[in-house]
């Protein structure tokens, strides 16, 4: 049953449209809205990123004034801003934030094979070096902002190398060799950048 109009035309009816125009305007809002699936597809592709866990990723920015966002991205899902395109040498770079070695030895290929410092006493030393290291998830873009990929061989090697050379020259051979836990204990201590 279907009620009607007072010109007897149906207002509510079962039956599927039979004229041109009702079949258009359905075409027009299936290409309609198949476009707007396909263009929020497209940016959700550009915009779209995934930081696996354990990484951190560092945002290049036409927004920002340094050019990088100042907050790191977290593991997991995140939008970026138009403009913010994703390429993995440029615009996002993930920086492991897991704790990583970085080992001193002659095993290893190091540009000298070890370390190599003088004691107090004026004795020269060799000594393999094992430094665990991770990044500090709030210092992730200043970092990314001063070294790029550069960071192991820019600050950690010499930082290793540097303060293990100065603690050492603070002691002498014989105290190196017997209280090697205190000095131990005091290079590492001042690993914390």
């Amino acid at each position: 049953m279907s009620q009607n109009t007072a010109d007897n035309t149906p207002i509510f009816s079962n039956e599927e449209p039979t004229s041109r125009s009702g079949i258009a305007q359905s075409i027009k809002w299936l290409i309609g809205i198949t476009g707007g699936i396909v263009v929020l597809t497209i940016y959700l592709a550009n915009t779209l990123v995934f930081i696996q866990f354990g990484e951190l990723g560092v945002v290049i920015s036409p927004y920002e004034q340094r050019g990088i966002r100042s907050e790191p991205l977290s593991p997991g899902y995140h939008l970026l801003k138009p403009g913010e395109k994703v390429h993995i040498d440029n615009i996002v770079n993930s920086y492991d934030s897991r704790q990583r070695t970085y080992e001193i030895s002659g095993d290893h290929g190091d540009e000298t094979g070890h370390i190599e410092a003088t004691t107090l006493d004026g004795q020269t030393i060799q000594m393999h070096l094992i430094v665990a290291y991770a990044i500090n998830s709030d210092e992730a873009a200043e970092l990314y902002n001063k070294w790029r990929g550069t960071y192991q061989d820019g600050v950690v090697k010499p930082m290793s190398r540097g303060i293990t050379r100065e603690t050492l020259a603070r002691y002498p051979l014989e105290k190196i060799l017997h209280d090697r836990a205190e000095v131990e204990k005091e290079i590492f201590g001042n690993y914390s950048v």
